[in-house]
Order: structure tokens, then sequence, then C-alpha cells
């Protein structure tokens, strides 16, 4: 079942890409992050403990603990990227998290997968990078180049090792938790979320309040939708290996292009056939 959830976490996360796109252009980014934790909290906790209290243990919370952190760092390490003007010039090495996530999924939880599955991936990879070096306007080779003249690309490349980091802690908690909850996890982790940016918020941003008011119902479908997409990413996460199911899920890149093309008629950069043709070809290998 894995499979079906890494494509359904697909189609969700490039509606969700849509939404915030068009709300992005009156909240700031902090604020609609906070949105997206705190918002789905009641639902949450309403799932969570509906059947009565799950059994937890100490990797349960090193888990959640542990990927709210490495969260919450990946996004400094990418912001910090963005100040210094480089995210969209390095932003084509995103698809390589991939490649660490197979990597501390093999290390930390014993992940194998088929050599057709791993060539899958290579070309998810493949299809995903050049999509995003002609969205960036890059040679397809600037990225790796930066890794070696520019000291700040390195950072951005930490982040993509702590991205990979949160989906193995992810998974830790979703394993440590009888009987089996998304929920539970979803839940932990977003109310250590919620506490982080409440803090961040009140103290940078003193009209943050006002601002959710004024956009309640925008910022509430927005969460509900990446609720719904990060518990399906779970339960496929929960029945099969994480490098797969974030490979698989990676083809959302292919999917905000084409409800872009439709919605915004933004047009597909030149090598978007190819990068398409890369990524389902690698879907049906993981597949197999």
């Amino acid at each position: 079942m894995w499979f079906w959830y890494a494509l359904l976490s697909a189609a969700i996360s490039a509606v969700s890409v849509i939404i915030n796109k068009h709300i992005l252009k009156k909240v700031h980014v902090p604020l609609l992050t906070w949105s997206l934790f705190a918002f789905p909290l009641p639902l949450l906790f309403w799932l969570s403990f509906k059947d009565g209290i799950p059994n937890i243990n100490g990797l349960f919370l090193l888990g959640t603990a542990g990927s709210a952190l490495s969260f919450v760092l990946a996004k400094s390490f990418t912001l910090h990227s963005i100040k210094n003007n480089l995210l969209s010039k390095i932003y084509p090495l995103v698809s390589f998290s991939v490649f660490f996530t197979y990597i501390f999924g093999l290390i930390f939880l014993s992940e194998t997968i088929k050599l057709s599955a791993f060539l899958g991936l290579l070309l998810i990879l493949m299809g995903g990078y050049i999509l995003n070096a002609e969205n960036a306007k890059e040679s397809i080779l600037i990225p790796f180049k930066l890794l070696f003249f520019e000291k700040g690309s390195l950072i951005f490349l930490i982040a993509m090792v702590l991205s990979s980091i949160t989906s193995v802690f992810d998974k830790i908690g979703l394993t440590n938790v009888v009987p089996s909850n998304p929920s539970i996890v979803l839940f932990t982790e977003n109310t250590f979320m919620t506490v982080l940016l409440t803090g961040y918020l009140t103290h940078k941003h003193k009209n943050w309040v006002n601002e959710i008011k004024n956009n309640f119902w925008l910022l509430l479908l927005a969460s509900l939708v990446y609720m719904t997409l990060v518990i399906v990413a779970f339960l496929g996460f929960i029945s099969g290996p994480v490098a797969l199911v974030i490979g698989v899920k990676k083809v959302e890149i292919l999917l905000v292009m084409i409800l872009s093309l439709f919605i915004f008629k933004d047009k597909p950069a030149k090598h978007s056939v190819a990068a398409a043709i890369f990524m389902l070809s690698g879907i049906v290998l993981t597949k197999l």
C-alpha cells in the first residue's frame, strides 16, 4: 500500500502548493507555517485519543521531538540561503534529499530496497533535478559548481540532510505507538512546532493575530489540506521504506507544473517533457 499512499500524498501536496502560493500573496511565510501546524491541533487531538490513550515509549518521544527539532533547523538553514540570495541557484539540489533519505533509512531503520526500486529513485531524482534547474533558470551544472565555490551553498546541503533526517525521525515515532496511529505523531510534532513558532511570531510580528483573523478561512483550508497530506504520507512510511515514499512523493513537482499550466497558465520549461519521462519511468520501476 505504501506506493498508493505516496502517490496520493504527491497529488495532495501539489494541491497544497497551489493553495499556499495563493495565500502567500496575502500573508507572510512564518504566519502560514504557524497556521499549517496550529489549526489542525483540535482535530488531531480528537483523532489521536478517540479510541483511548495509545501506548507510547521513549523512542516515540525521541522520534517526534527529533523530527520537530531537525525540521526547525532545516527551515532555518534554508532561510539563511534565501537571505544570501543563493536559494534560486542551488534549489535543484533539493531533489537529492531522496538519496540522503535512502542512506539514513538504511543506517538507522535497516530499510533495504530492490535494485529496480533504487533505479526508479535515481530516475525520479534526475527528473526532479531537471525540472528544478529549469525553474531556477540556471545551467544544469551550476548548483554543483556552487557547492565548491560558495560556502553558503553548503548550508543548504546541510538543510537537505536535516530534512532527510526528519523523515527518519518521523518513522521512529510512527513505529513506536500501539496501536498504529499517525494522528498522534502529527499532533505531538505540530504541538512542538506551534509552541516554537508562537514564540517567534510574538517576538517578530506584533500584528500576526490580526492577520490570522483577516485570512482565517483560507488558512484553515490550507491547514486541513496539509494535515491530510502528512497523514497520508505517514501511512506510507508505516507500510513501506521511507526513501521510496519520499521518492514517489517528489512527483509533486511534476503535478504542480501541470496544475500551474491549467490554473495560472504557466508554460512548462523546455526540458519538462524529458523530466516527466524520467519521473514517470521512475515511478513504474519503484512499483515493480
